[in-house]
């Protein structure tokens, strides 16, 4: 599993493509197109990619803009795809955590909390885990009265404004509530957050009624190991093998509303989890991978956005126009030449793959293809 937008985004911009010289010929290209984090151009991979040649066989309802960005969108993904089984990566598409809830049971109706205009929540600390991606699909609250677009903020502690801003609606009092959150927790997300905490919670002043406490959870020490068998505490420690959780709340003085608040002042509430619950689910996750390797894909991707034009090219309707010599290379190129015994652009592809060096000793080795044990899946509580 990966993030295709954001893979996308880093792997378009390490070969780009050299505008025309002649720009009444080609019009110059956008900069997504032109620009090379790398100083490596498609042009360079073979010289029947020239601009005008590509634009000679496209249909007229066609542009060369749009034909090579689509062409991009097609070809990385298919890379990726060569690259998971090539390496072996198969089992990083599979969930390690499947939809485990933090407790499956109400807390006691009459054990309601009072509102002091704080903000409340809950912090999580996302482990270093290189290779997961740890996810909040959905957020529970139990509290007694009915909520109708109670906002529920995601906090980093890396940044003033909230993550997001997600509005919890509930029918029922007294009892818990789900609504969909769908909230990815990185430890590094590639772009802005490394480390550090999240914080998701809720302005008491915000709240319809009050939250009710559950009280057979100690957030710092976990369930009782001897209680029903110990089958809460194994779930609950199967979610705090990945992420550090902690109920907390901020003093009303300490805060201005809808901004981060001074980690300082947090005070911290084991026992009191603020009518919140969460269902996590923890992914094996390929996007950080992809981009701290794109750099060595620059061959292999250069070669299948070429075997992907040559063979647009060739099947055109429009083949005709261009002149026969070139026509052969094409076709020489894409099928081998016996005389010659020359490596056809295929062949390439797969010497280019082979030769990809990527250290998958630094990926999680829960999604491993080497972890031959059996595996546990752990289903909702």
């Amino acid at each position: 599993m990966y993030n295709t937008t954001k893979v996308l985004t880093v792997l378009k911009g390490i070969l780009g493509w050299r505008d025309h010289y002649n720009a009444a010929v080609v019009p110059a290209l956008p900069a997504a197109l032109t620009d090379s984090e790398t100083g490596q151009y498609y042009q360079d991979v073979h010289p029947a990619l020239d601009l005008e040649y590509i634009k000679t066989t496209l249909r007229d309802d066609d542009t060369i803009d749009a034909y090579l960005a689509r062409t991009e969108d097609i070809v990385i993904p298919q890379m990726l795809n060569k690259l998971i089984v090539s390496k072996q990566l198969q089992d990083y598409f599979k969930s390690i955590l499947r939809q485990n809830v933090i407790h499956n049971s109400d807390g006691y109706y009459k054990d309601k909390i009072i509102n002091e205009g704080r903000f409340v929540g809950v912090s999580i600390r996302v482990h270093a885990n290189k290779g997961l991606k740890t996810v909040i699909q959905k957020i529970g609250l139990q509290s007694s009265a009915v909520q109708s677009d109670l906002d529920i903020y995601v906090y980093h502690s890396s940044r003033k404004d909230p993550l997001a801003v997600v509005q919890f609606n509930s029918t029922t009092a007294d009892s818990f509530e789900w609504d969909d959150l769908e909230q990815e927790l990185f430890y590094d997300d590639g772009e802005q957050i490394v480390g550090g905490v999240y914080y998701i919670g809720y302005y008491q002043d915000d709240l319809s009624g009050q939250a009710i406490k559950y009280t057979k959870l100690n957030w710092n020490t976990g369930y009782c190991k001897s209680c029903d068998g110990g089958i809460a505490s194994s779930l609950f420690n199967k979610v705090a093998a990945y992420v550090d959780m902690m109920p907390f709340y901020v003093p009303s003085a300490s805060f201005t509303a809808g901004e981060l608040f001074d980690p300082n002042s947090i005070i911290y509430t084991a026992d009191n989890n603020w009518g919140l619950n969460f269902q996590f689910v923890v992914q094996c996750d390929l996007t950080q991978f992809w981009v701290s390797n794109s750099k060595e894909f620059v061959e292999l991707q250069g070669l299948m956005m070429a075997h992907r034009i040559l063979r647009d090219m060739i099947y055109s309707p429009k083949i005709n126009y261009v002149e026969e010599q070139l026509k052969f290379m094409i076709i020489r190129d894409l099928e081998g030449d016996k005389e010659t015994k020359a490596m056809n652009i295929e062949q390439r592809i797969s010497r280019a793959m082979k030769a990809i060096n990527i250290d998958q000793g630094s990926l999680n080795s829960a999604c491993l293809p080497c972890t031959k044990k059996p595996r546990s899946f752990i289903g909702t509580a």
